[in-house]
């Protein structure tokens, strides 16, 4: 080997070396993708920082990580090549690529074998790894096995995919990538969101004691899989999560914006964009899954209506201006960790017909706990009703409960009434909670129990699997408020009525009966 050949030999070493252990470098310099260092170098240092001279377990201790990047900011590539140098690292790792779609799966596939395949500096740089004859035969649709492989009896392929409805049980994989597993399509319905949150649960079984598992996607609903995560075990994630752009000024009526990534998203391609849809742009550009731009409770607006109890109105029986409490209970029957709470909503109507939500009370609780419940909560408040919905059964409870009463002797005056059963008529009634605090007629007492969950439950509807405390304090409104006896101001009032119909006037009204 001449000199010459040395120094080649010597600088391709290095660039093994390099390919290996830095993931932006191989990204960019080997595989070929346009990278800007300010929006994706981020993203790979999210990614194991891989040492082939270490064993594949000690690789990182976090063995879980979530990357949650606007559409279109090349996630899902740096994701490939994620995976490409696990197997340049550890040629008999086992990998499942998991997606919501199995032709998403299989072009992230068919991406990873095109390196393999056609890529000439990669393969010259890997040859070992690389077909050399049928190049087009390389693989199949639904994976891959490096040529590298040293472990022949390993039954998994280097790569396979999946879909979340295609988890195969008997299988074993050191790394998995679930990549988009949520789509608008998986997250329609409350049920269709719980199955795709179990199906990524079926994937632990299948995850080697000392694998690592990758999720990455773009957010379309605060109780989605990425929100169940973030909510329920983030301090074994890590994460990464940005948004396309950052309001960073505000100059009177003008705001600023830091934008992601310029080079490829201008600020008047994203403001096209939010235009044509804001629900979904905050969804897939923002990872801020609100119901775009009329958003009915920001947290600001919650805020603003909290006071303490010494500010509210001071009563004068003398003048029969008091307060009368009810208590409203939406009851969740099932204890699971995603299961509807059941709540209850202590308020105080004043006699301006203004709502005071005094507390919250909130569990998941079994029959003889929510018996418990809701006689403590009477025996506090001393309400005028306590409103129940019948539903679900929750008329069962009521042998218990007047039991409970007598034995403590206290009456317990209970109200049922029916819920409405029609498509979106709770969302609806929710939804009217907006005008109540936009005219003043809504608050809440500070330190109230349960305080920042009911922040985050109104903030977050209707994209939410938790609405049970808005739930709760609507039924009061709808059920209650009319029960207020609220005066006319002493100015005069406008009476407004309709005109008697009369064949005379007929052209004035639009003339005739049937116009």
């Amino acid at each position: 080997m001449t000199n010459e050949q040395a120094k080649l030999e010597q600088k391709r070493q290095e660039w093994r070396r390099r390919a290996q252990t830095d993931l932006y470098w191989l990204a960019k310099e080997i595989l070929g993708y346009d990278l800007v260092p300010h929006v994706h170098r981020p993203v790979c240092e999210l990614f194991v920082h891989k040492d082939p001279t270490k064993p594949f377990a000690e690789q990182d201790d976090v063995k879980q990580r979530l990357l949650l990047d606007p559409r279109g900011h090349f996630k899902t590539t740096l994701d490939i090549c994620d995976i490409v140098q696990w197997i340049l690292c550890f040629p008999n790792t086992r990998i499942l690529v998991m997606s919501g779609t199995r032709e998403l799966a299989q072009r992230m596939n068919k991406e990873i074998k095109y390196h393999f395949q056609y890529n000439n500096l990669f393969r010259e740089l890997f040859p070992e790894h690389c077909p050399r004859k049928k190049v087009g035969d390389f693989g199949t649709a639904d994976g891959m096995t490096t040529l590298a492989r040293t472990h022949l009896r390993l039954r998994e392929p280097t790569v396979s995919i999946s879909t979340i409805d295609s988890v195969k049980a008997g299988s074993h994989y050191d790394i998995i990538k679930c990549d988009d597993l949520v789509n608008e399509t998986n997250v329609a319905t409350k049920d269709q969101i719980e199955k795709t949150i179990q199906a990524f649960h079926y994937t632990t079984p299948i995850l080697e004691p000392h694998g690592y598992r990758d999720v990455i996607g773009t957010r379309y609903d605060f109780s989605d899989l990425y929100g169940h995560i973030l909510d329920s075990d983030p301090e074994s994630w890590r994460v990464h999560m940005r948004p396309a752009w950052r309001k960073t000024k505000l100059t009177g009526a003008e705001v600023e914006y830091d934008i992601l990534f310029p080079e490829r998203f201008t600020l008047d391609k994203l403001k096209t964009i939010q235009k044509e849809n804001p629900y979904l742009f905050n969804c897939q550009y923002l990872n801020n899954p609100i119901p775009g731009e009329s958003h009915q409770f920001p947290e600001k607006l919650m805020r603003d209506h909290f006071m303490p109890f010494a500010g509210m109105p001071k009563p004068d029986k003398d003048k029969d201006l008091d307060f009368r409490t009810f208590v409203c209970w939406d009851l969740g029957f099932s204890t699971g960790i995603r299961a509807d709470y059941t709540v209850g909503a202590v308020g105080a109507f004043d006699w301006e017909g203004r709502l005071f939500i005094l507390d919250i009370v909130r569990g998941r609780y079994l029959p003889h706990e929510l018996v418990n419940a809701i006689i403590a909560t009477a025996r506090k408040y001393k309400p005028v009703f306590i409103g129940i919905e019948e539903a679900g059964g929750s008329r069962l409870l009521l042998p218990a409960l007047e039991s409970k009463a007598r034995e403590l002797r206290i009456h317990l005056p209970l109200q049922w009434f029916r819920g409405s059963y029609k498509k979106n008529s709770k969302e609806a009634r929710i939804g009217a909670l907006e005008g109540l605090l936009r005219q003043n007629k809504l608050y809440f007492i500070n330190g109230m129990t349960h305080q920042d969950a009911l922040i985050e439950e109104f903030a977050r509807f209707p994209k939410f699997v938790h609405d049970d405390i808005p739930d709760a304090i609507a039924m009061l409104v709808e059920n209650y408020r009319s029960k207020v006896d609220i005066p006319y101001l002493d100015e005069e009032v406008e009476v407004i009525t309709a005109p008697h119909y009369s064949w005379e006037l007929g052209s004035e009204l639009g003339g005739g009966l049937i116009g």
